[in-house]
């Protein structure tokens, strides 16, 4: 009887601690080059780093980003804030980008409709960024003038584009309004 408590105290302990170890390890994620990070903050920069801000108008969950290959063959990175959805970290607000080293690319799309509704980013090493949208998807630069709509490339087929090493872009799934 003693020996059979003991073991069920031992299987509790052992059970608590794979619990904390499954929890902590969802705090963090990686996949397709972008790092979900709950509870992320960006790194204040003073523009020499070449940091740029994705940002997303409403529920992070209605988006997707993912890194593409450059030159290299390597997977372009991002650090991105999310938040735990049953026991999985989904996309929140934003993620940060740093195209100090080398071209950073990556594709956004809605998750409503990946195929139809998706933008291309391009952040270069010189501070210019491209973006390119295809469906209903709309995208502007933190450096547009206040109250500017955020704008679709596809009928014009001519990229978005802005300079600065600190310029941030905003995407929208909902509506060409930058949201709050």
């Amino acid at each position: 009887m003693l020996f059979s408590n003991f073991r069920f105290v031992g299987f509790a302990i052992v059970a608590v601690a794979l619990a904390f170890a499954a929890t902590d390890a969802k705090s963090t994620s990686m996949k397709d080059g972008i790092e979900l990070v709950q509870n992320w903050k960006p790194a204040q920069t003073d523009g020499s780093e070449k940091v740029h801000m994705i940002t997303f108008v409403g529920d992070g969950k209605k988006y997707q980003i993912k890194g593409e290959k450059y030159a290299n063959g390597k997977t372009s990175n991002a650090h991105c804030d999310a938040t735990s959805v049953k026991r999985r970290l989904v996309l929140k607000n934003s993620c940060s980008v740093s195209s100090k080293e080398h071209d950073q690319i990556f594709t956004v799309s809605c998750t409503s409709n990946k195929k139809k509704n998706f933008a291309r980013v391009l952040f270069k090493s010189t501070g210019e960024i491209e973006v390119n949208t295809h469906g209903k998807i709309w995208a502007g630069f933190t450096s547009d003038e206040e109250g500017q709509k955020l704008r679709s490339t596809e009928l014009s087929m001519q990229a978005l584009i802005a300079k600065g090493d600190d310029v941030g872009v905003i995407f929208s799934c909902i509506s060409n309004k930058r949201g709050k």
